[in-house]
């Protein structure tokens, strides 16, 4: 049992990393390139994005410490279960979005099962048989298995979407707590968003409850890892703190009561977001640019989504995380302490 739970730790330690890795380009410098007309630059930053599988894949090996061949295979067959990739038309390659993270996950898992089971075995032919056999076999497997696994997301979706039916203010915090869950979860902020279209009231309180769980994780983060691994909680993906939500669920809940306060002001101010813009926090300034693509560029508009998408969740997050910490004393440090900085920390290592 405890080897299972090291070996799940190791998983979701690489899936949080791959993510980040992956998303935060584009996440940090994608709006800002297109605020200076660079369609070239743009394209570039949304590449790491159709390569969030594959970077799933490779982080997952190196926490498992795989060797080249095993460790590009894993990489490949990754990327496979994903769903990303669409087939070969007239020889071009056609990638369709990023992928499904949790059947890529799913993959990873039963090619590293393969890899345990095959990879010594096959000796001086593990080069030209593994990396086939893993694409034909992990393949085939996760193809069947992609829709059941997409079912989770849309039933997640269905629950969400029940919220959108009550009034204004309870919806916006309930929506803004359970987007807080689904953030630090292997499912997909974005994609539960563009499924149940969630637009509107409903949008801007899911993006401030996601931005209001990233910036009190960073805050409760900053301590054990330092600033900048805090800053990739809410310019990346608070993600990475997946694996320790799953060993301590208690350390996620300053963020939602973060967000649950900070959603308040949603309905008050008439904040709003589209489906694309609901699913992503802070980073990239998606959430307040959603809001004034819809109500315009005048001063009160910009007002509103300075204060309710960032100032509000800000400021709320510092509260929450110094009551939870220091007062009610529900959290502490090592909770949010990343495995990187854990290691380092029992070989004697000093973490600024």
């Amino acid at each position: 049992m405890k080897r299972f739970k090291e070996n799940l730790f190791k998983v979701l330690n690489g899936m949080s990393i791959g993510i980040v890795v992956a998303l935060t380009p584009s996440a940090i410098f994608g709006n800002i390139i297109g605020a200076f007309d660079a369609p070239l630059l743009s394209t570039l930053l949304s590449f790491p994005v159709t390569l969030l599988c594959l970077t799933i894949g490779v982080c997952i090996g190196l926490q498992f410490k795989l060797d080249p061949i095993s460790l590009c295979t894993l990489a490949i067959a990754t990327m496979l279960s994903g769903g990303a990739f669409q087939g070969i038309v007239d020889g071009a390659i056609m990638l369709q979005g990023s992928g499904d993270v949790l059947n890529a996950t799913l993959g990873a898992v039963l090619t590293l099962i393969l890899i345990h089971y095959l990879g010594d075995r096959l000796k001086a032919y593990k080069l030209l048989i593994l990396p086939g056999l893993a694409v034909m076999v992990v393949g085939t497997i996760t193809s069947f298995t992609a829709g059941p696994v997409g079912a989770v997301t849309q039933f997640i979706g269905m629950v969400v979407e029940t919220f959108t039916t009550l009034q204004p203010l309870p919806m916006s915090v309930l929506i803004a707590i359970s987007f807080g869950l689904i953030v630090v979860s292997p499912l997909s902020t974005v994609a539960v968003a563009l499924l149940i279209q969630l637009s509107g009231i409903g949008s801007a309180a899911a993006n401030v409850g996601v931005t209001a769980t990233a910036m009190t994780l960073a805050v409760l983060n900053y301590r054990s890892n330092g600033l900048g691994t805090a800053m990739a909680h809410f310019l990346g993906s608070p993600k990475i703190q997946m694996a320790n939500f799953i060993k301590a669920p208690i350390m996620i809940v300053p963020g939602l009561a973060a967000g649950a306060v900070s959603a308040i002001f949603v309905p008050l101010f008439n904040a709003v977001g589209t489906p694309m813009s609901a699913g992503f926090g802070v980073s990239g300034a998606i959430g307040p640019l959603g809001h004034l693509g819809l109500t315009g560029y005048d001063p009160y508009n910009i007002f509103v989504a300075i204060f309710v998408f960032i100032a509000v969740p800000a400021v709320v997050s510092f509260i929450m995380a110094f009551l939870f910490r220091n007062v009610f004393k529900l959290v502490h440090d090592e909770q949010y302490m990343l495995e990187l900085f854990l290691k380092k920390q029992k070989q004697g290592g000093r973490t600024k």
